[in-house]
């Protein structure tokens, strides 16, 4: 069962599809925006062209997220806890990098649909899910 499926069990056939268009959208900017990242850091680094940079980084995300397993991007998940945690000890907040510190505000207060909520949405059902959306993130 998927996000769309429980849409559309929650509330119509219409909101399955924007459900679908949306996780599409977000996975399309999520690789996108990795590819780019990726990308400038090969530029820096090795002065690659950028137009070659983003081709080479794609290469490397797919190829990584395809034959990698479970056990390496778990270890990518660890390292990058690494990083947020030691850049949360000495922050740098100016005027130059406020919007991304207000940008991953707001991106916390988005509704949770991972897989361990989506799981526990399907666990309950009925008055106990809705009170459960409705107190999500307090």
């Amino acid at each position: 069962m998927s996000i769309s499926d429980i849409m559309a069990r929650l509330y119509a056939r219409a909101e399955r599809w924007v459900s679908i268009i949306a996780s599409i959208l977000v996975t399309i900017t999520i690789i996108a925006s990795q590819a780019k990242a990726t990308s400038l850091i090969l530029n820096y680094f090795f002065q690659v062209p950028i137009v070659l940079s983003i081709v080479i980084s794609t290469l490397i995300i797919a190829s990584y997220s395809a034959f990698s397993g479970v056990r390496l991007i778990n270890y990518t998940d660890v390292f990058q806890f690494i990083i947020i945690i030691e850049e949360m000890l000495t922050p740098d907040i100016n005027t130059e990098n406020i919007v991304l510190f207000f940008s991953l505000i707001l991106f916390s207060l988005l509704p949770k649909t991972r897989t361990p909520y989506v799981q526990r949405f399907l666990i309950i059902s009925g008055r106990q899910l809705y009170l459960s959306l409705l107190l999500l993130d307090f």
